[in-house]
């Protein structure tokens, strides 16, 4: 009797190996090389709109690039920031010996001749030692220019300093000679002040902090853009079901739009379709995967169905709970099992139900009627309560063997909700107990590499792959929200890589570097 129902199982497996495809609805083999070439395909829309994901998932980067870069830039400006006071004097100019109507345009032409040879009179230093031989000093504090204001006989000069009163005293001294130098370059001529000097009150410069934030947030928002750009082309993460397809050939069952779970105080709600306040697209969704579930359950004669993904927080107790909710609704009896004894918790949120676990049955410290909770009149359910290390070692016992046999002769349908099966045994010991598994995936979430070490880890020709759900898919996408809320039993923020993988699972098996 056990032979032929492996061979059943064996014929009507889920594997669909390369060169053959199985007649079943959803069952097919998880061909891990077939998709190479469609997974060596860069998608340009796909770069784009994950490059787009990224960039809004990290504005918290774009602000802090954009405030340290600003707050750089500012400091440099600040310290790189020398003040500059200028000092200026306009004069007329008037040729003496000329009278009449003449007289005008020479003094325009000697302006203009006085404003051309001004940079040579610089150059040859003989303004400059004049200057400086005035002002009893070595070298010049101030820069010297002068300029004709338009087509007129009106000469300015300026003089330019690090502080006022050098730029002052430096134009008094040329003031004071250079109507002598003036004399040797273009002749007899006059150079009336039109008004005293002042001494400069403000720089001309000041800090440009409005340039600086400009350039830092500009600085910003390249860096995000590139590390976006890198996060995409780089991504290895699962984005929709044609990348599944690169993995493995399982169907697809069906795809959870991401639902944002209620609070109530400080206590999450578990997101389930009892929930008045699930959204109808949840629901709908939900439904779908239990039809198809039981249609094809009911075509091969399973009633032993396990729920299984790669990592934490993929949302597989969440899909585990609501088929089995979905489930009950049709008037199905359903036992639901928390397998994940060694990270156990109050599955589902259905607390109080029993006051003995899984764990206990298995090391015969409790009665099978003990750990038996009754949600209602359709769903029962074994919570993991206690936790053990062993955890392998019990789910491979005889004692769970014959817990699921017991169950599966009372019950129209045993959902059990595995461990994580990329990083440890456990789940893997549980392959012969079931009839059928799902493969819970979630979007943008999990990494191809550890689907592989997942679906391989439960390989086996007595158990067959219903497909595959793409959970948190883009039809209602909430990039990188794990964090912040939870999904199903495991949340981002409480079952990270380090806590689940390295923590106490980590004892036994370490993940492999990617």
């Amino acid at each position: 009797m056990a032979d032929d129902r492996s061979r059943e199982r064996t014929s009507s497996s889920g594997y669909e190996h390369s060169g053959s495809r199985s007649s079943s609805s959803y069952g097919t083999h998880n061909d891990i090389s077939s998709g190479t070439e469609k997974a060596g395909k860069i998608d340009l829309i796909e770069i784009c709109k994950d490059t787009f994901r990224s960039f809004i998932a990290n504005l918290w980067l774009l602000l802090i690039l954009a405030a340290v870069f600003s707050a750089a830039l500012c400091l440099k400006a600040k310290k790189d920031y020398s003040p500059r006071y200028t000092a200026q004097a306009t004069f007329t100019v008037n040729v003496l010996g000329i009278s009449g109507n003449g007289s005008d345009y020479y003094s325009q032409g000697t302006a203009s001749q006085l404003s051309v040879t001004f940079p040579s009179i610089l150059t040859s230093g003989i303004l400059s030692n004049m200057v400086c031989e005035d002002m009893g000093v070595k070298a010049l504090p101030a820069s010297i220019s002068a300029y004709v204001e338009g087509s007129t006989a009106l000469f300015t000069i300026k003089t330019t300093a690090s502080d006022p009163d050098s730029a002052y005293l430096v134009l008094k001294s040329v003031i004071k000679v250079y109507p002598e130098v003036a004399r040797f370059v273009v002749g007899n001529t006059e150079l009336l002040l039109l008004h005293e000097p002042e001494l400069p009150k403000e720089p001309d410069n000041t800090i440009s902090y409005g340039s600086s934030i400009k350039i830092g947030c500009a600085a910003a928002l390249a860096v995000c853009l590139v590390i976006a750009l890198l996060v995409a082309v780089t991504r290895k993460t699962i984005r929709n079901t044609n990348d599944l397809k690169s993995v493995f050939n399982l169907r697809c069952v069906g795809s959870v739009p991401f639902e944002r779970s209620v609070k109530h105080g400080k206590r999450k709600e578990f997101t389930s379709i009892a929930n008045e306040k699930a959204s109808k697209n949840f629901v709908d969704s939900i439904r779908l995967i239990r039809a198809r579930t039981e249609k094809s359950m009911q075509e091969h004669g399973e009633k032993v169905l396990l729920i299984a993904s790669s990592i934490p927080g993929e949302g597989k107790t969440t899909i585990s709970v609501n088929i089995a909710l979905a489930l009950a609704e049709k008037g199905k009896h359903v036992v639901l099992v928390d397998c994940d004894i060694r990270k156990p918790s109050v599955i589902g949120g259905f607390r109080d139900l029993a006051d003995k676990g899984l764990v206990d049955y298995l090391l015969h410290e409790a009665e099978y009627d003990e750990i038996i909770g009754h949600k209602n009149e359709y769903l029962d359910v074994i919570n993991g309560i206690r936790n053990s290390n062993f955890a392998a070692d019990l789910l491979k016992s005889e004692n769970m063997r014959k817990l699921v046999e017991r169950l599966r002769g009372e019950y129209d349908y045993v959902i059990l909700d595995s461990p994580p099966s990329a990083l440890m045994a456990d789940a893997q010991s549980m392959v012969g107990i079931a009839d059928c598994a799902i493969y819970v995936v979630c979007q943008d979430y999990t990494r191809k590499s550890r689907i592989i070490d997942g679906m391989n880890n439960l390989s086996s020709p007595n158990l067959r792959f219903i497909g595959y759900v793409l959970n948190n898919s883009s039809s209602s996408t909430n990039y990188g929200k794990y964090g912040k809320y939870s999904y199903g039993k495991y949340s981002f923020d409480k079952y990270s890589y380090g806590k689940y993988g390295y923590g106490a699972y980590g004892a036994y098996s370490k993940p492999k570097s990617e």
